[in-house]
């Protein structure tokens, strides 16, 4: 079993917020000995909605996406980066998730049971607080998803997009997409056709540049307040 991504000189990593960086020696120990590792390929589910949430994941390496699964499309409501925790409320009860989780890259993630996890939020109040408020965070971000779909335009949402991955997934302006345009749409909340004329708009008018996977944002300003318009 590989190491769980837990050890302080790992937290130079600008992706790694993870929160095992509050636990002590003994916690840190009890988790390294309770978790299974399991690698997943691009496309592969992680987490089904429906299912019972048994276990809370710890995310080591590569990228996935957390989304909402809808009749005519998904929603893609963030991307879940290296050094992230994952659950929901009622993981601690095994109450039926409400979300799904698929892999964009390959993704190694530790599965950590529940009982577990209670055990050292049980030792640890600051640890237990901060993840507490994990979960909330992915409430909030569901709710401001429903909220941005609910009142901004197309292009307001896929400006939305754009200067999400730039700002908190790439890290750069200029980005190769390792997510598939469909993908795209998905976090843009919107369709896959809408998503291709969209693209083409804002590369014709100089607000972006692309090649088949790369894209440069060049006017963020703009883009960003493009990203209000509803």
């Amino acid at each position: 079993m590989s190491q769980i991504l837990t050890s302080k000189e790992k937290s130079d990593n600008k992706d790694n917020s993870s929160l095992f960086n509050l636990l002590n020696t003994s916690e840190l120990e009890l988790i390294e000995q309770n978790h299974q590792d399991v690698i997943f390929n691009p496309g592969e589910t992680i987490l089904k909605k429906g299912t019972p949430g048994t276990h809370v994941l710890a995310f080591n390496k590569g990228l996935a996406k957390f989304y909402l699964e809808g009749k005519e499309r998904n929603i893609i409501i963030r991307l879940i980066k290296p050094g992230e925790l994952l659950s929901a409320p009622g993981s601690m009860d095994k109450t039926m998730l409400p979300f799904s989780v698929a892999a964009v890259e390959q993704t190694s993630i530790g599965f950590i049971e529940s009982k577990i996890f209670r055990q050292v939020m049980g030792s640890n109040l600051v640890f237990k607080e901060q993840f507490l408020g994990t979960i909330h965070q992915n409430l909030s971000q569901i709710i401001e998803k429903l909220v941005s779909l609910n009142t901004k335009n197309t292009l307001g949402r896929m400006a939305e997009a754009l200067l999400y991955l730039s700002e908190e997934v790439y890290h750069d302006s200029t980005f190769t997409l390792t997510i598939s345009k469909t993908e795209l749409a998905e976090l843009a909340g919107i369709s896959k056709e809408a998503a291709f004329r969209i693209l083409k708009e804002l590369d014709q008018d100089g607000l972006i540049s692309r090649d088949e996977k790369s894209i440069t944002l060049q006017k963020t300003e703009l883009l960003s307040k493009i990203s209000l318009q509803r």
